[in-house]
């Protein structure tokens, strides 16, 4: 990009190209990283990506972190763990009150509330640059399940395009709907 006014776009078709673009952009990320997904397995993936991530706030980098609930049934300590850090937040979107087992007969009686998600997926480094598309966080999503891998299409972007990205986090970050991990469970 030549002037500071425009912004740049490229396609991360390739799998294992996506899961290093997200790598490498905790990795050069210096003072915020912003991450907002649908579903974040605790695979290998998303060992790596995690381990990416600490280490990001290791050196000082702002993280917060928004997931949907309907996939973390059983990761509330992990979450908890990890929120610890001091440079970690937590949110969780549209969480089930239920923690347990209970969860199940939750999204059956109340689906008018349960039944609203959050799909969006965005990971920000330093408001300079983001990947939004249809990848989730988990080994089918970067070639790295043996039994089922996901075709899917991300976008790198730089530039002032990555403010308004930034500026849709935080409205989803600061809606009613995401609620910090510590207040989720005892």
């Amino acid at each position: 990009i030549n002037n500071k006014n425009q912004s740049g776009f490229y396609l991360l078709s390739d799998n294992t190209d996506a899961f290093v673009a997200r790598f490498a952009l905790a990795t050069i990320a210096r003072k915020t990283l912003d991450i907002q997904y649908y579903i974040m397995h605790s695979d290998a993936s998303g060992q790596y990506l995690g381990y990416a991530i600490l280490s990001a706030a290791d050196r000082g980098v702002h993280v917060r972190i928004l997931v949907d609930d309907i996939n973390l049934s059983g990761r509330d300590n992990n979450l908890k763990m990890l929120a610890q850090h001091e440079n970690i937040e937590i949110r969780i979107f549209n969480p089930l009150s239920n923690r347990d087992w209970f969860r199940n007969l939750e999204l059956i009686i109340n689906m008018d509330r349960v039944g609203r998600r959050m799909h969006n997926k965005a990971y920000i480094a330093d408001n300079s640059a983001a990947i939004i598309g249809g990848r989730n966080i988990g080994d089918e999503y970067f070639d790295a399940r043996h039994s089922m891998n996901f075709v899917d299409l991300d976008l790198l972007a730089v530039g002032p395009v990555v403010s308004e990205i930034t500026r849709s986090f935080d409205d989803y970050w600061h809606s009613n709907w995401a609620t910090p991990i510590e207040d989720l469970s005892k």
